[in-house]
């Protein structure tokens, strides 16, 4: 349903008031970025200073709100703001796009965190509206978000990685899931024409539409359970298997160590050779390969033999281009 023009007015208010709270604009920088006339941004800022907004001029013609002005509703302390911070921080780099929704919530986020990562992520903010925009993907993105919150159903037209042509999935969205090791996101849901739940990349989504039909989530629906064995989001139908490395070098074991890379590995065990043995059961195999490759000759494959022999072929063609 369309704003009225009073509710298209006010949604505009409290923007500006959020943008001015977090630094300062002269009326056609704010016109710019609302993209309205410089006219209607003074008589605006003029309204919200009305309502009890005390501004100050940071330089000529620059506005903005004093702090002490106004009182964030949320209180976080310094450890509480870091880790919102980083969230956020990852979530701009996962979109990747110039895309409103994620500027908005990160200038929101800035108004309740401390200083200075309220000015740091105020900035990231403002480099991400300078990415490049895919309204496609926005209106994808949007899609998939109403009809997972409204919990109805969503066509979709996919590609999946290697496919040449769109394929129509009718899905009920039970999650939004960040990959782990990469800046992609999934909606995971179950599938009509497959009849089983999947994850689909929201880069690989060229069109989504919600439909009216609801649908209600499975009662034994457990994400943790259904993710506990994936590497990112991939799932198996069938039982784990178990991949198990030999790492070499003192400073590839460093950084194995370092990090717990999946939720059910084992302890890393050293050998009396010097290497190292890393293990973990995984739904499957396929998704690790890149992490796998990225040690390059610091990692011995040694089982699943599948993964193995995938490794192997993959060094005999690195052979043919290196020469």
């Amino acid at each position: 349903m369309a704003k009225t023009r009073g509710e298209a007015r006010a949604a505009r208010l409290r923007q500006m008031e959020e943008k001015y709270r977090l630094r300062a604009y002269t009326d056609q920088e704010m016109a710019d970025e609302l993209q309205v006339r410089r006219e209607t941004v003074h008589e605006d800022r003029q309204a919200i200073q009305d309502d009890g907004a005390e501004f100050e001029q940071i330089e000529r013609g620059r506005h903005k709100i004093k702090k002490a002005s106004f009182l964030s509703q949320i209180r976080l302390n310094p450890l509480q703001s870091l880790p919102l911070y980083l969230f956020a921080r990852k979530s701009a780099r996962q979109i990747g796009i110039a895309q409103a929704h994620v500027i908005e919530a990160m200038e929101k986020l800035a108004l309740c965190i401390q200083k200075p990562m309220t000015d740091k992520l105020a900035q990231a903010a403002k480099r991400l509206a300078l990415n490049p925009r895919a309204e496609q993907q926005v209106k994808v993105f949007e899609q998939i978000t109403e009809g997972w919150i409204d919990s109805r159903r969503i066509d979709i037209d996919y590609v999946r990685l290697g496919g040449t042509h769109e394929v129509r999935h009718t899905i009920n969205p039970y999650l939004i899931e960040p990959s782990v090791w990469s800046d992609a996101i999934y909606v995971i849901g179950w599938s009509e024409p497959d009849k089983r739940i999947m994850p689909f990349k929201l880069d690989r989504i060229n069109h989504a539409f919600v439909r009216g039909d609801h649908f209600e989530e499975p009662k034994d629906f457990d994400e943790h359970e259904l993710l506990k064995h994936a590497w990112g989001v991939w799932t198996a139908s069938g039982e784990a298997q178990w991949v198990r490395l030999r790492f070499t070098g003192g400073v590839a074991i460093q950084r194995l160590k370092e990090t717990r890379w999946h939720p059910l590995q084992t302890e890393p065990q050293d050998q009396s050779d010097g290497s190292c043995i890393w293990a973990a059961p995984v739904a499957e195999w396929r998704e690790m390969l890149p992490w796998v490759r990225g040690w390059g000759s610091s990692v011995e494959v040694l089982e699943p033999e599948e993964l193995r022999r995938e490794v192997m072929l993959e060094v005999r063609r690195m052979g043919r281009v290196y020469g």
